[in-house]
This record gives C-alpha cells, sequence and structure tokens, in this order.
C-alpha cells in the first residue's frame, strides 16, 4: 500500500546555506554548545572569540550539521572546557585532515590536563603511568 503526504508539500521553505549567513553562526554555535553541555552534563562549556572567529571563517559546505559537529568534536577535544582554535577540526577537503597520531596527542594532552587539575597530589597514579613517565609527557607537551 501506498500513501500520499500532500499536507507535507502546502508550505515550501528555502533557507540559503549557512556560508551565506553568517550572523546565524554565533547563535546556532551558543544553542549547539548548550545542547552539547546539557546533554553531556558539562557545565561552562564555552568557546573563545579567537575560536569563534576561525569558525566564521570557515566556508561550511556541510552546513548547519557539520557545524553541530564540529562542535561536538570540539567539545571531546577541549575536555569539556572552552573550546579554543585547536580543537576545531573541519571536514577533511578543506582543512588539512587531523592524522591519527595527532588525535590520539590531543587525547593524552586532554588526558593529562584533566589528571592534573582532578589529581594535583598524585596525577600519575590516576593516569596508571609512574611519575618519571609523567613528567616527561608534561615536558613533550610544554604542560
Amino acid at each position: 500500500m501506498v500513501y500520499c503526504y500532500y499536507r507535507f508539500n502546502v508550505v515550501r521553505i528555502e533557507l540559503p546555506p549557512l556560508r551565506d549567513r553568517p550572523e546565524d553562526l554565533e547563535q546556532l554555535t551558543q544553542h549547539f554548545l548548550s545542547s552539547i553541555a546539557l546533554r553531556n552534563g558539562i557545565k561552562n562549556l564555552a568557546i573563545t572569540s579567537t575560536a569563534l572567529e576561525k569558525l566564521r571563517d570557515y566556508p561550511w559546505p556541510g552546513n548547519v550539521r557539520e557545524l553541530q559537529n564540529t562542535l561536538e568534536r570540539a567539545a571531546i577535544f577541549s575536555g569539556g572546557r572552552t573550546i579554543l582554535p585547536e580543537h576545531l577540526i573541519f571536514n577533511q577537503e578543506h582543512q588539512i585532515n587531523l592524522n591519527l597520531e595527532q588525535a590520539i596527542a590531543q587525547l593524552e594532552i586532554n588526558f593529562i590536563r584533566h589528571a592534573l587539575a582532578l589529581y594535583p597530589q598524585q596525577p600519575h597514579k590516576a593516569l596508571g603511568i609512574s611519575a618519571e613517565s609523567l613528567e616527561q609527557k608534561k615536558k613533550q607537551w610544554n604542560l
């Protein structure tokens, strides 16, 4: 049996792509950040003005959905804190890919920062590594 849904085609709404309406970017960004924070139990998820500027400079070929995915990824890379420009990773056709090695390095940096903040007395134990290894990692990542 075939159903026809004539009611869905009553009003046609056309929106220009996100790249043609940069004035919406900041409001959409704040909406998505609030949604991400609420969904993941994150308090005070914010974005710096330089990161917001980086968002404005991007052409958004994937439109609003790409913005949402970019902010989700940035929230992960920021460790649930303030999103910086280096946390923003765009679609591979428009920016050099973040390879697996770099992604792992960024996650390692975030884990170390998180452990240092939560366990100031013995962060190496929380990370499951020796104190010497932690010192080497801190030097390696300028932490």
